[in-house]
């Protein structure tokens, strides 16, 4: 693992541990990269990461919010009814961190 990887998986880290610590926390693309002090491409690299796996969600105005999938518990299950009745199960998995 590289100096850059190593200090991305420490980033996501800090970033995942104040969004689970403040659920409401709603922050633009400048307002993250000014709170964690990260340049355009590790603020690019971080939310990217967060946004595919699930843990945030980006709002129609540009916030940046946990998503409600983020405090679902490796392999949670879920089952839902389609919109015709048919029953389909839904399952979560925690992303693999590189």
């Amino acid at each position: 693992m590289t100096g850059r990887e190593s200090a991305l998986n420490d980033t996501l880290s800090v970033v995942k541990g104040e969004y689970k610590e403040m659920p409401g926390l709603r922050l633009t693309r400048p307002q993250v990269r000014r709170l964690w002090g990260l340049d355009p491409v590790a603020c690019d690299a971080v939310l990217e990461t967060l946004q595919t796996c699930h843990f945030l969600r980006v709002t129609p105005d540009g916030h940046y919010m946990l998503s409600e999938d983020a405090d679902r518990p490796r392999g949670a299950r879920e089952t839902r009814r389609g919109q015709h009745g048919e029953r389909g199960v839904i399952e979560w998995m925690e992303p693999f961190w590189p």
